[in-house]
């Protein structure tokens, strides 16, 4: 964190500017709480308190390394399954997708250009009241959420993360390839930005990688 120059933190601010943005652990004899916030706002995977065990040190590497490597094992996955699909079978294709925090509020947007939502606010609003009518109008759906809205040739696709909740606006039938795509992206999305999630204020501008999600 401390060095001559421009700081760790300097350092980190720049790196997140990079894309992909690669995990960063910061290590500091100084670490304060305070620090380590600042840290991890600012995108650090993890922050390290100086004298450090090197065993943990090294576990905390291989949880890393066990993420990535899931990760690319998915992208694997949805290749090779792409690749056997017949031509004939027709694949969703995405319009938009919206990010809404847990309590209705919307983080952010994005829409296939071409297209255009009427409001984004409301229609996160929509899709949350609609979950509480459902829960609260019929007794079998108590507890349950809802995972689809389709609509002729378009479905609203949610998948539900910690935090939040990812929704896409997509043209075709819903499948679990795209699910699990949303899923692993959403958790990526959270887990870098779980510090801001936990406690969110309402300002998208406090969260990273939303317009790349």
């Amino acid at each position: 964190v401390s060095m001559p120059g421009p700081s760790g933190m300097d350092v980190l601010r720049r790196i997140q500017t990079l894309s992909p943005a690669p995990a960063v652990i910061m290590i500091s004899g100084r670490g304060t709480i305070d620090m380590a916030v600042e840290a991890m706002r600012a995108g650090a995977t993890d922050f390290v308190a100086k004298p450090f065990n090197v065993e943990d040190l090294e576990r905390t590497l291989r949880g890393f390394q066990d993420k990535l490597e899931a990760r690319r094992h998915l992208a694997r996955v949805v290749a090779s399954s792409t690749r056997k699909l017949a031509p004939s079978l027709h694949l969703p294709e995405v319009k938009a997708a919206l990010l809404v925090y847990a309590n209705g509020m919307l983080i952010g947007a994005k829409v296939r250009p071409g297209e255009e939502l009427i409001d984004e606010d409301l229609l996160a609003a929509t899709i949350d009241v609609i979950q509480n009518f459902m829960q609260t109008s019929f007794s079998l759906l108590r507890g349950k959420r809802l995972t689809s809205i389709v609509q002729g040739d378009f479905a609203l696709v949610l998948e539900r993360g910690e935090f939040t909740y990812l929704t896409a606006l997509i043209q075709g039938p819903d499948s679990e390839r795209l699910r699990e795509a949303m899923r692993s992206q959403l958790q990526d999305y959270e887990a870098r930005n779980r510090s801001v999630l936990r406690d969110w204020s309402g300002i998208p501008e406090e969260t990273r990688g939303t317009e790349e999600l």
